[in-house]
């Protein structure tokens, strides 16, 4: 009997799918992906009951999981509640959905080790923000508290199973702040500890996918942020450097700002068929006078954002996907990823993150921005700078 691996799921009501009925998934596509039920204390194929049951992204994500590792038996398990802060579903938190989920990985355990087998727990995935987001949550306490819950479920987890190392956890950014009326916070969050927090990952974004209203996704959705979340968690199962679709470089220049991205999949394009085109492509400035005139893809990981002056003011900041009516946060930068969807064969590209970054653009001469050093500013409180001549 090969080990089995135990792969939860928490958040809030985008983990648990509301509004995604009719189900979808009746018949298991993975014969090795099971469905841990703690209450009964059993594990079954990893498969909805009725259409009357909403179409969980656990359940794709758990199929490509399966699928790609298909000597490999996998139990999952979901634990979210809709509305609920980060603080309520951490450990101790009042709806009870930490200890739910230890109780549920415990169940797990010992129905695996009673017949026989071996145990183990891969990744959390989260699917959370938006509570804390409509709750005023400062990025800083989202920052702090999701360190501890990465912390307490590693501890609990190793209590259980034995395991050593801390528990990977995998997130998609939360995309509506404007739902709310409300300037995006939680996703940035979400982004800034992916570049600074160990083990911490972010698969994409949500905005791409189709919604039943402007909070939650439809069944489509659903299954395909499942699917994201599964290449996420394979390319870091398979050991690979999974890098938030972010900026990694920015070069001020005298009439440009040009935006060097990690691109998971071949080179950077533009979509204007998934999403309907946005203004400057979902590109803004922030905190200068200067505004952009055009937008253009420069290099495989390279957009050029032209500038009706040089951008000089010290606070001055790049953004993405921040400013788009009362839905989600919109743009249209994608890899050239090539996977499709197995629900539709629809297209299932990587699609750039949400973020809002400082320029640190001087008067004079070209300030290269690299994310290293943008860590070090985090973190230290210091900020390198590197300059050439103008």
């Amino acid at each position: 009997m090969t080990t089995l691996e135990h792969i939860p799921t928490s958040g809030q009501s985008l983990s648990t799918a509301t509004n995604g009925t009719p189900g979808y998934s009746l018949l298991t596509e993975a014969a090795n992906a099971l469905l841990v039920d703690a209450i009964a204390g059993t594990l079954s194929p990893l498969q909805l009951a009725s259409t009357a049951a909403p179409q969980r992204p656990d359940l794709s994500m758990g199929y490509r999981v399966a699928q790609h590792a298909p000597s490999q038996r996998f139990g999952f398990s979901t634990h979210g509640q809709g509305g609920q802060s980060i603080a309520q579903l951490s450990k101790g938190g009042s709806s009870g959905r930490y200890e739910a989920a230890i109780a549920c990985i415990a169940a797990a355990r010992a129905v695996e080790v009673g017949a026989g087998g071996t145990f183990k727990v891969g990744p959390l995935h989260w699917i959370q923000g938006e509570a804390d987001q409509v709750g005023g949550t400062s990025i800083s306490t989202y920052l702090a508290r999701l360190a501890t819950l990465q912390s307490d479920y590693t501890a609990d987890i190793a209590a259980i199973s034995g395991q050593a190392g801390q528990l990977p956890l995998i997130m998609s950014q939360t995309a509506t702040w404007a739902y709310y009326g409300s300037e995006a916070r939680i996703g940035l969050a979400q982004l800034q500890a992916a570049r600074t927090m160990p083990n911490v990952y972010l698969v994409g974004g949500q905005y791409q996918f189709p919604y039943s209203d402007g909070l939650h996704l439809n069944r489509v959705g659903y299954y395909k942020l499942g699917e994201l979340h599964a290449r996420a968690h394979n390319a870091i199962r398979d050991g690979a450097d999974w890098l938030p679709f972010a900026p990694r470089q920015i070069v001020v220049g005298a009439g440009s700002v040009v935006v060097r991205f990690n691109v998971p999949t071949g080179s950077l394009a533009f979509d204007t068929t998934v999403v309907a085109a946005q203004p400057n492509m979902g590109f803004s400035l922030s905190g200068t006078a200067a505004a952009i005139t055009a937008v253009t893809i420069t290099g495989v990981d390279e957009v050029t954002l032209t500038t009706s002056q040089p951008v000089v003011e010290p606070g001055a900041s790049v953004s993405y996907g921040i400013t788009s009516g009362t839905g989600p946060g919109l743009g249209n930068l994608r890899d050239s990823e090539t996977m499709t969807s197995v629900y539709d064969g629809g297209p299932l590209a990587n699609w750039a993150l949400h973020f809002n970054d400082d320029l640190f653009a001087p008067a004079v001469a070209q300030t290269i921005w690299v994310a290293s050093d943008m860590y070090r500013f985090m973190e230290s409180g210091g900020l390198q700078r590197l300059t050439l001549a103008p």
